[in-house]
Formats: structure tokens, sequence, C-alpha cells
């Protein structure tokens, strides 16, 4: 298989083995930070001095994008998140249209708290702060002021309520800048290949030679993902293994982290007790199934009748 920039959680699970609850443990746990992917938008890109954001540029983004820890926990939470702003995490993908400020209200405002022209190529971050590009509209408080005034009778009483109301909540503008939120569900995580890495999911591994493969034939006489496995320890030594010898590798195989595995590439090892050798059958709705030493021999003798190794 392709290695990915970045995989969804239907690609997490049929690769790793990782189900929806994994995901959420690491994110919740920040062993892992998630991103999702914005379809072409623009942006503008700025930098953060405290609370205020510093525009530079006006761009259109497709790829990934990562979100505030707060906003993180927002998600881990409620399983959806509307944000605020965004961190672009692909410099390469961000195509710069111009470094003018061109929103129709003044700076400072409630959106942008000032600009400071810059070009992408002066911008040395691995990760660029991002706000969605903003449309004008009235203010909320301004839109409830205006209905206050029409229950007034005249001219006198509509001054008269608009003065009670600026009283009470101050002088509201009429306009500001709001961009169209969007809101991301936790179904629409994407975890990038590289964090899996850093958090051990992925091991990076040396070039080792391809497991032998059966015929045709043979595979289709295999019965089920177990008897696979014993194929595959079977056919990897130009010895005869014994029946001891092959429990034994089981055994090491399921002391093994899933992704150090060998020979259970499909990870359907649950682990070793006393000798007891359990197993995920996928086939039967992934029951947990189980052999005994002394019943493993009569599938290992099965399992090489069945592949020519007996």
């Amino acid at each position: 298989m392709i290695e990915k920039e970045y995989y969804r959680l239907d690609d997490l699970k049929h690769r790793f083995k990782m189900t929806e609850s994994d995901v959420h443990y690491l994110i919740a746990e920040k062993n892992v930070p998630p991103c999702f992917y914005m379809p072409k938008t623009t942006f503008i890109i700025g930098g953060w001095q405290k609370s205020d954001f510093i525009g530079y540029a006006n761009v259109n983004y497709e790829g990934l994008i990562a979100i505030p820890q707060p906003f993180v926990k927002e998600l881990a939470n409620k399983r959806k998140v509307l944000p605020y702003h965004y961190s672009l995490l692909n410099k390469a993908k961000i195509q710069q249209i111009d470094t003018d400020y061109d929103c129709e209200l003044p700076l400072p405002n409630n959106y942008i708290q000032g600009w400071k022209a810059k070009d992408l190529s002066q911008i040395n971050w691995p990760t660029i702060p991002a706000k969605l590009y903003p449309y004008v509209a009235p203010t909320i408080k301004h839109t409830f002021k205006d209905l206050l005034m029409t229950f007034a009778k005249d001219e006198v009483g509509k001054t008269a309520a608009a003065k009670r109301f600026d009283d009470s909540f101050g002088e509201t503008p009429k306009e500001e800048l709001r961009p169209i939120y969007k809101t991301f569900l936790f179904s629409d995580i994407c975890i990038r290949h590289e964090d899996l890495v850093n958090c051990g999911i992925i091991t990076v591994r040396e070039n080792t030679s391809p497991a032998p493969l059966l015929s045709d034939a043979n595979l289709r006489k295999l019965e089920n993902e177990f008897e696979d496995l014993l194929a595959a320890i079977i056919l990897s030594s130009p010895k005869k293994l014994t029946a001891k010898k092959i429990h034994r590798i089981l055994c090491e195989e399921c002391e093994r982290e899933e992704d150090k595995r060998h020979f259970d590439t499909n990870n359907i090892l649950l682990g070793e007790d006393q000798g007891v050798i359990s197993w995920r059958d996928k086939y039967r709705n992934n029951k947990e199934r189980s052999y005994l030493q002394s019943s493993l021999d009569n599938v290992i003798s099965t399992v090489k009748s069945k592949i020519g190794k007996a």
C-alpha cells in the first residue's frame, strides 16, 4: 500500500487496525494532533501579537489545516467544533493573491486588528496562522437595537429607545467582519503520517525480504487468518518447524507491539496466557478464539498438509 500524507478514519481502521475510539483516545491525550482537509478556500494569513491578529496577505489554500488546542479539547468532548482560526500545514500548497488589506471596514476592527504586508516568501514558519476571508455583516447587537426601535411610536420614541440601548450596552457599530465559519465533525478527522510515526503507531523499518507466497490453489484451502498466519510461519523457514517451535514463535509475536510483528501483519493475535494462544476471527464477527498447545498441534498438521509441507 502507498504511503499517504495523511489518513482518514477508514484508512486508520483498515491499515493500522485503529478504531475510532483509539483515535479519540490519542487525540484526547494529546498524543497526535487532529487535522482536517480544507478544499480550496480564501484565507487571510498573518501572525498574532498577544490576542490581536495582524494580517499579512490574502491567499488561496487547499490542504490540511490544524486547529488550536482549546478547539481540539472541544472536538474531543463534543465530537464537533467550529474554530475561529487555523494553521495552514502545507506551505507549498498556499497560493498568494496579494498583500493588500482590501476588506470593506477600516482597521482595526473586530476581525483584523492590524496589517503588515508580507510576502509568503518572507514567512519561514513551518505552519502559518490564518483566518477565513470575511464579508461585511450587520452586528447582532445593532440588529437587536433596530428591532427594539421598531416598537417605538414616533421618532422621539426611537431616539429614546436607542439611547437606553446604548446606555446599557455601549455604542454599537452597525457592521462587522464575519467569515462563513465551517463546522468540523470528529468523523472528518485526518491524521498525518509523520504524526503516526512520531507517536510510534508506524515504525520506519529497514527493508526485509518478502514473505513467501502461497499458490492460489493452496491459498483457497486455508479457512481463516490464523491458518494464513501458520502457513506464513511454516513457509518462512527452509527447515521443517516443529509444532513446539511454531508455538514459541506465536508466543513471541503476541509479546511484540502490533506494528513490530514479523508474521502477524493483520494483528489477529490477542495474547498468550499459560500456553493458550488467543486470536480474533474476523470471519466470525471478530469472535475471540483460542488454542491450547495440544489442540494447536492438530491445526498445524492440517495447515502443513494443505500447503504441501507435511
